[in-house]
């Protein structure tokens, strides 16, 4: 039960996050978490003790869960009203009025 909701909040978080403007922030988070976290645990984990492909498996989540924790993190202390307007002004900035609605 745990891992269900920790699968589900690791599909939307990389979500919203980056749906808020940080995909550059997500993919640095990405990178840190997988490759700087889990891959490494995963092979102390596999090769160094006896959990072997148990233990990579391990390595994975525990980068799968430093992602989430963090990009959750990131999320809770967004400033929504700043972003919501960004979003207005960059939507002001690009809004093209046809002779339409004139």
């Amino acid at each position: 039960m745990l891992l269900i909701t920790m699968l589900k909040k690791y599909t939307l978080s990389p979500g919203v996050a980056t749906g808020a403007g940080m995909q550059s922030t997500v993919a640095l988070v990405n990178l840190v978490c997988f490759y700087l976290i889990g891959v490494p645990l995963g092979a102390l984990l596999g090769y160094l003790t006896s959990l072997e492909v148990k233990g990579i498996w391990i390595g994975m989540m525990g980068g799968v869960l430093a992602q989430t924790i963090t990009l959750i993190y990131l999320i809770w202390r967004t400033n929504w009203d700043d972003e919501v307007k960004k979003a207005s002004e960059r939507l002001k900035r690009y809004y093209v009025k046809s002779d339409e609605n004139s």
